[in-house]
């Protein structure tokens, strides 16, 4: 349960809760991202690459609090802004 780990208590980044929040669950059993991100409670947004799958997951939460674009470029390269500009 990605509630049981304590963010401040472990001193650890927001990115590096994320990744290990979701190895926990893949590791556990077969994990889907809809079943890690339904462990998470309150703004995020963020990019995982899950090497072991040869996956790209981009997740945002559900009242897109924290802005996150993303899309591919003709050279099939994945480009990430959290803001858009022209």
């Amino acid at each position: 349960n990605a509630g049981s780990v304590r963010l401040t208590r472990y001193r650890i980044s927001e990115a590096a809760f994320v990744i290990e929040v979701y190895k926990t669950l893949r590791d556990r059993a077969p994990c889907t991202v809809e079943h890690a991100l339904s462990e998470f409670r309150g703004p995020f947004s963020f990019v995982l690459y899950d090497q072991k799958q040869k996956k790209v997951f981009v997740a945002q939460d559900a009242y897109g609090k924290r802005p996150l674009y993303w899309g591919l470029c003709k050279d099939s390269v994945l480009a990430i802004a959290d803001k858009v500009t022209r």
